[in-house]
C-alpha cells in the first residue's frame, strides 16, 4: 500500500522497514530523550538505522538523542530489519524524556509483523483430456460404449524460475474403465484403479 501501517505480512527473507515518530505536546521542552526498541524473535535489526542508534545489545536497539522539543514537534527513526523466522511478532519501541529537565515522561507503541514461509516460485496446471475420435480433438467429455477403447491424456504446464522435479502424477480411473497398460511414458506402478 506505500503506507505506514501497524501489522504486515512479510515472508522469511524478506527485509521489512520501521518508523518509530513520537510528538511532544506541552508548555516546556522536552528533553533526554531515550527510545529503546525491542526486536521480537523473528527480526534481525540490518543495522541501518536514521538517525544512527547508540548501542545494540542483542534484539535491543537504543537511541540517546540530544534533540530537544517544543510544543507539536515530532522526531521520526527509521531502520531495516530482516525477516528470520515465521510467526506473529510484536515490534516494541518505548520512548521516554524529562520536560524541563525535571519530569519524567514516557510511552510505547508497537508493530506487528506476521512472517511467513516463502510461497512457491512457480505454479503448476494440469489437465486431464480424452480423445474423441469422430472429431480427432481433445476433449473433456464423450460418450463411449462398453467394449470401446478410449485414450486419455494428461498435460502439466509448469511456469517459474526454476526447473521442476521430482514431478508424482496419479490417476485414478473410474469404476467402468480399466487400464490397458500401454501408458508414455511408462507408468512407476499400478494398484487397483
Amino acid at each position: 500500500t506505500q503506507k505506514w501501517v501497524d501489522q504486515i505480512n512479510a515472508l522469511l527473507g524478506a527485509t521489512v522497514r520501521f518508523k518509530i515518530t513520537f510528538t511532544y505536546t506541552g508548555n516546556y521542552q522536552l528533553e533526554n530523550i531515550k527510545v529503546k526498541d525491542v526486536l521480537p524473535v523473528c527480526l534481525q535489526y540490518a543495522n541501518n538505522a536514521n538517525p544512527v542508534q547508540t548501542a545494540v545489545s542483542g534484539k535491543n536497539i537504543f537511541w540517546n538523542l540530544t534533540n530537544t522539543l517544543t510544543n507539536g514537534q515530532s522526531l521520526s527513526i527509521q531502520f531495516d530489519a530482516l525477516v528470520i523466522s515465521t510467526g506473529t511478532n510484536i515490534n516494541t519501541a518505548y520512548i521516554s524524556g524529562s520536560i524541563n529537565g525535571q519530569l519524567p515522561v514516557n510511552c510505547q507503541d508497537t508493530a506487528t509483523v506476521i512472517a511467513e514461509p516463502p510461497q512457491p516460485q512457480g505454479t503448476l496446471a494440469c489437465q486431464k483430456q480424452v480423445w474423441d475420435s469422430a472429431t480427432q480433438q481433445w476433449v473433456e467429455q464423450i460418450h463411449a460404449v462398453i467394449g470401446n477403447t478410449v485414450r486419455f491424456k494428461i498435460t502439466l504446464t509448469y511456469t517459474g524460475n526454476y526447473d521442476l522435479q521430482n514431478i508424482k502424477v496419479k490417476d485414478i480411473l473410474p469404476v467402468c474403465l480399466q487400464y490397458a497398460n500401454n501408458a508414455n511414458p511408462v507408468q512407476t506402478a499400478v494398484s487397483g484403479k
